[in-house]
């Protein structure tokens, strides 16, 4: 069979094209510029993109089946029983300002059959099944075939789901679905349940992702911050629909007054939202929001209540009690969610997605992607002693040779105990015996002790720890973000190195050797490297971008050497933008590839292979890096990790799921592109199950040569270059360290070094 291509329409300037190709799959029908077509066919590199982005056909038999083995948190569609189904219509745009879209829609919608699924997404109308053409010409629609296939399920899916799910617990939201009332609350805080439904494409079929999350809100909103002059900028809040907003202005409307548009036609904001009888003063301002998470796009364009705005907060910013009574809730293990999954394809039965979607979730092999599981003793000691990643297997591998890269000097460290915290001169003491395998002497002393209801100046902190130690321990009742953060700075003050722990981290029984382990990087060590990668690249650095009192800022960290040993970071001055500059990239790359070539002429050692990993998407002008290659005579391979929105993995046998296993990878060659389990569920025994599921990674070459298998092993590998054994970083060292940067330098607590440090104060 060779390659038919289809002109669906022809236009002035491009034509709508769809592609059927030798092995089944199709691509479009999309729209194509005449520019990139010789005659009615593909110029050679549309026709490679076209190859690259075609959608294979599901074999749904193949689906159907209750194969046992590795699947992922989603669904197969078959493209022949929904995609053919679908039709898309253009609304009019009405010369009456007075008559929006989704009026224009509900006068749709009463003429059309009501056995006919039918949603719309701003001026796009989506059926699955064609609309009379009486009706079409009475509307005046404009049929089309151009349009993301994608975003048409989704908005349809929803629609189904909304039928389906007559109960009032949930409501219809941007990605799927939100409980309307909480699922646990306590004081002042409330959890909700989110279920995401994300249609997406991989490995060239269409699959829906479902994904179970929770969101966490205070009775605090952002009246209250307002009130108090306290500014909100940065922190995110919940509307009465469930979605995500930022504060962007006080609006010069009061809440009373009408507003006459469109949307409220008349009518106050106060009246909008059925908010009369909550005592509200009509006079008071109302605030101007965005939805969108990108700062730089906001425009405060949504007009609302500042009452009805609840502040969303993050886990570790709830009160120790809090945390306990929603972690049941919260961190739900693979079997629970895998369950949901089943909640989810039942309440579709009937719908005309029924026979278009699989019974079950969709197994790693029939997306024909390849497969392994990678495991081993690759983590080096010193005196050439190997573990694997168990805290077992590396607390015997330490105890019998010590660090890879020790600290010789003698070391004086200071304790800062909570005043109820737990006893620990056990612990201590493994501490200092830990240490003393290396260093020449080893001296631990508690030098003070501080109460968090009543915590002390950052004078007083500063007073309490500036006595000539190498290194501070401090320890914390409970997670705290606001303690914590007041302890950073003022060891960042005094340049001092510090671990800080919560009283519960004390307890556990590997406390003191991942204690050990941290302190070691801080001052310069290394307990352990990595024991041959596959891929050959010479160093390793990360990047990532964060915001800081509305100015971006980049950051970067290098590890080295093929041994995952890390040599140094930097912080690069502030940025214009979510991405890098092309100046900005040319000047932490080169800074970075320096430190590499010179750290190994020292070991007599050439450096010919980078590696570049980005956290999330390159924005950046990738084409920078050949003017790099040539000016330090190297090649560098650019890598794109991102661990938002990746799937999860559970191991399916008669119906029952299991939780994969960290080091499972599958990948696609064609696609460059694969994903890694790097961390494993941890057992809670108060929970008295997995506390989570852990999520898969995503590792796509952007720019470069390398195979999958060998790339997804060096990043699996990477992932365990953790400081303390307790934990699990889940996405490759590099970026981990970037990523803590970005965040450290966001809330404030970053020394940032001159030029190149190697301390690792932001662990």
């Amino acid at each position: 069979m060779s390659i038919e291509f289809e002109i669906v329409e022809q236009r002035e300037k491009s034509v709508v094209m769809k592609v059927h190709f030798e092995d089944g799959s199709t691509w479009g029908p999309k729209t194509v510029g005449k520019g990139a077509l010789d005659g009615e066919e593909p110029v050679d590199w549309m026709l490679k993109k076209m190859r690259r982005e075609a959608v294979k056909p599901v074999t749904m038999d193949h689906q159907l089946s209750d194969a046992d083995g590795w699947v992922v948190n989603a669904f197969a569609i078959d493209e022949s029983k929904i995609i053919a189904n679908i039709h898309c219509y253009y609304l009019p745009q009405s010369d009456d300002e007075s008559i929006t879209t989704w009026t224009q829609f509900k006068q749709l919608r009463a003429d059309v059959d009501r056995n006919t699924l039918l949603t719309f997404d701003f001026a796009k109308v989506y059926t699955d099944a064609p609309i009379s053409a009486d009706v079409v010409q009475k509307h005046n629609l404009n049929v089309t075939s151009n349009f993301n296939r994608n975003t048409a399920i989704h908005r349809l899916i929803k629609e189904v789901l909304r039928k389906t799910l007559k109960s009032r617990d949930w409501r219809i939201t941007k990605w799927g679905l939100e409980s309307k009332k909480p699922i646990a609350k306590m004081g002042d805080y409330a959890l909700f349940r989110t279920l995401n439904v994300n249609p997406q494409t991989i490995g060239g079929y269409r699959v829906i992702r479902i994904d179970a999350s929770t969101v966490r809100t205070s009775r605090k909103t952002l009246a209250d911050y307002l009130e108090a002059k306290d500014s909100p900028t940065g922190k995110q809040f919940r509307d009465g629909e469930g979605r995500t907003c930022f504060f962007h202005s006080v609006s010069d409307l009061t809440i009373g007054e009408p507003i006459d548009d469109n949307v409220f036609r008349g009518s106050s904001l106060i009246q909008y939202h059925k908010c009369e009888n909550m005592g509200l003063d009509i006079d008071s301002k109302a605030v101007n929001i965005d939805y969108k998470r990108n700062p730089e796009k906001w425009t405060g364009e949504y007009t609302h209540i500042a009452e009805l705005l609840h502040e969303v907060v993050t886990n570790d910013a709830l009160p120790g009690p809090v945390q306990d009574m929603f972690r049941p809730h919260s961190f739900l293990d693979t079997e629970e969610r895998f369950e949901i999954l089943t909640e989810f394809r039942k309440a579709i039965e009937g719908s005309i997605l029924d026979i278009a979607i699989s019974k079950q979730p969709v197994t790693v092999d029939s997306l024909e992607f390849s497969k392994a599981r990678f495991d081993g003793n690759k983590l080096l000691f010193g005196k050439n002693r190997s573990s694997d990643w168990t805290a077992k297997s590396m607390y015997g591998a330490f105890n019998q040779g010590g660090a890879y890269r020790p600290v010789s000097k003698p070391l004086n460290i200071g304790v800062v105990e909570h005043i109820r915290g737990v006893n620990k001169d056990d612990l201590l003491n493994k501490v200092r015996l830990f240490l003393n395998k290396d260093c020449a002497d080893c001296k631990i002393s508690i030098i003070g002790q501080w109460d968090s209801t009543d915590a002390p100046t950052s004078s007083g902190m500063r007073k309490m720890i500036d006595g000539g130690y190498d290194a501070v321990i401090i320890e914390l009742p409970q997670r705290c973000e606001k303690n914590w953060k007041k302890w950073k700075r003022a060891c960042g003050h005094l340049r001092i190195p510090n671990q800080i722990m919560t009283s519960r981290t004390m307890r556990n029984s590997y406390a003191a050797l991942n204690i050990s382990f941290a302190l070691l990087g801080k001052l310069g060590g290394a307990a352990f490297s990595i024991d041959s990668f596959s891929c050959g690249f010479d160093g390793f650095i990360g990047i990532d971008v964060t915001r800081k009192f509305g100015i971006n800022r980049g950051a970067s960290s290098v590890a080295i050497d093929g041994k995952g040993v890390m040599i140094g970071w930097q912080q690069t001055p502030p940025m214009t933008g979510e991405k890098f500059t092309r100046e900005g990239l040319r000047t932490v790359m080169s800074d970075a590839i320096d430190e590499i070539v010179m750290h190994r002429k020292e070991q007599g050692l050439e450096t010919k292979n980078i590696c570049l990993l980005r956290d999330g998407v390159f924005y950046e002008d990738l084409t920078v890096l050949r003017d790099i290659e040539q000016e330090f005579g190297v090649t560098i391979c650019a890598i794109e990790i991102r661990k938002s929105g990746a799937f999860r993995l559970a191991l399916r046998n008669n119906g029952q799921y299991s939780a994969g296993m960290n080091g499972m990878a599958f990948w696609s060659d064609e696609e460059n592109r694969g994903w890694v389990q790097a961390t494993k569920a941890r057992y809670d025994n108060k929970l008295e199950k997995d506390a989570g599921a852990a999520n898969l990674f995503q590792v796509h070459v952007r720019r470069g040569r390398v195979p999958m298998k060998e790339l997804l092993h060096d990043m699996f590998w990477l992932t365990n270059l953790h400081v303390g054994t307790n934990m699990q970083l889940g996405v490759p060292a590099p970026i981990h360290y970037a990523d803590r940067i970005a965040e450290h330098d966001r809330l404030g607590v970053l020394n940032h070094p001159d030029g190149f440090s190697k301390r690792l104060d932001f662990i």
